[in-house]
């Protein structure tokens, strides 16, 4: 609040929400007090178009990518009633189905549970038998693309403020993966993006559909500054 004062930068209290990040329920639960406005306490916030819960469990923003995802099906499903081709089907579920679940899936995706991400899988496969033929790419390889494409943007700038994360073991074949001592940490950005980049490199996704493979460029970039 003093930078505020200072900066004569007024905080609009009616507009502004308090999202609490304690599992463990340890720490200062009292509301903030703002000129004497005290800030509502929410569970869930929408930031970015991501729905982030007080927990981290992102159950809010899956149920509202579902929700949205019904409703283009319904359209979908209109489309194949009209005759449409397949190859247009397919290209309204990008644009329309596809582009909601690439939006921000680096964030969010790695630490979905098991009956969340089947919740995802099965709209997407509803989206395949509407259109006559599976979907190419399953949310998983959605969330390994975006991330490895993240990955190689970071790698390939030496400033990105997550370059210094990505660092070599001694061998200089693979990066070393960040020590983890909570699932939530393990399956978050930066192991998740070390770990696929590691495979990548000992082949360990060679022939892996949807997934792609090119990161040697960036890799290479990285070695030169990492010497």
């Amino acid at each position: 609040m003093d930078w505020c004062n200072t900066h004569r930068f007024y905080i609009n209290t009616s507009k502004t929400v308090e999202l609490l990040f304690d599992p463990r329920s340890v720490g200062d639960s009292s509301p903030v007090s703002i000129h004497g406005n005290v800030i509502r306490q929410v569970t869930s916030v929408k930031y970015l178009g991501v729905h982030i819960d007080s927990d981290l469990t992102w159950h809010t923003h899956v149920a509202a990518v579902c929700a949205r995802i019904h409703q283009r099906l319904h359209f979908l499903r209109r489309l194949r009633l009209f005759g449409v081709s397949s190859k247009i089907m397919y290209i309204f579920y990008c644009a329309a189905i596809e582009s909601i679940l690439s939006y921000g899936i680096t964030s969010w995706f790695g630490n979905l549970t098991v009956k969340s991400k089947s919740q995802i899988l099965s709209l997407v496969k509803t989206a395949g038998k509407i259109m006559g033929s599976p979907v190419p790419l399953t949310p998983q390889d959605l969330f390994e693309l975006a991330t490895i494409r993240q990955a190689s943007s970071i790698l390939s700038d030496s400033t990105h403020a997550l370059f210094s994360e990505y660092g070599l073991l001694n061998s200089g074949r693979r990066c070393r993966v960040p020590l983890c001592r909570h699932n939530r940490l393990k399956h978050s950005f930066i192991p998740a993006s070390i770990k696929l980049i590691n495979e990548q490199l000992g082949g360990g996704r060679e022939g892996k559909k949807g997934v792609i493979t090119v990161v040697y460029e960036c890799m290479c970039t990285f070695y030169l500054f990492a010497f």
